[in-house]
């Protein structure tokens, strides 16, 4: 569906060309080392949510919003290590996961994922964070099981799960998606992207 944009309404339309110059400047030239990409491997990956579109909300009600390093990345340097990186967590929300260092020590902020493998065929890594030590942990999380789909050149999240098996025996999941409606309302997506695409 395209846009239409009221001939009655100037202001909308000079609003949305603003729009579209911006973005088309802020676009992102990728490295050429990694134009062509056959893994996630020896790349960071941030975490994406949906932000609230206040300023051209007729357009979009939503624009693509990343986290940065440090807040749940994940860091794949090769197939057996692969971590997720808390590092600029509070004290606080590190001892909620378990971590029995809640200082500022970012060594004591990251979980490397247990049980890796990669098919390249499907484009999917899976791992478990375990959480054998944790301090009373709000989560009451055992361990998360995940699985990862990329896509065809490897530069975003845009597939598969996090099953959190809980102490009781419960189970909850949640699932990565972005902008696929058949799979997930726009507003409830979350994805990662590769670092350099945010810079």
């Amino acid at each position: 569906m395209g846009f239409f944009v009221n001939p009655a309404c100037p202001m909308k339309k000079i609003f949305s060309i603003i729009f579209i110059i911006i973005m088309t400047s802020c676009s992102k030239e990728v490295p050429s080392e990694l134009e062509s990409r056959e893994s996630p491997f020896s790349s960071i990956y941030l975490q994406c949510f949906p932000r609230v579109n206040t300023f051209i909300s007729w357009f979009d009600p939503y624009y693509d919003g990343c986290d940065f390093e440090g807040y749940a990345s994940y860091h794949f340097i090769n197939e057996k290590e692969v971590y997720i990186n808390w590092e600029k967590s509070l004290p606080d929300t590190a001892w909620q996961y378990g971590f029995q260092n809640t200082s500022y020590d970012p060594k004591a902020r990251i979980k490397y994922f247990q049980n890796t493998s990669f098919d390249p065929k499907t484009r999917t890594f899976k791992g478990s964070i375990v959480f054998e030590k944790r301090q009373n942990s709000l989560l009451n999380d055992s361990r998360w099981d995940y699985e990862m789909i990329f896509n065809e050149d490897y530069t975003t999240i845009i597939e598969g799960q996090v099953e959190r098996n809980l102490d009781d025996g419960n189970k909850d999941i949640k699932k990565y998606n972005y902008r696929n409606e058949k799979k997930g309302n726009r507003g409830m997506d979350w994805w990662y992207v590769v670092d350099y695409l945010v810079r």
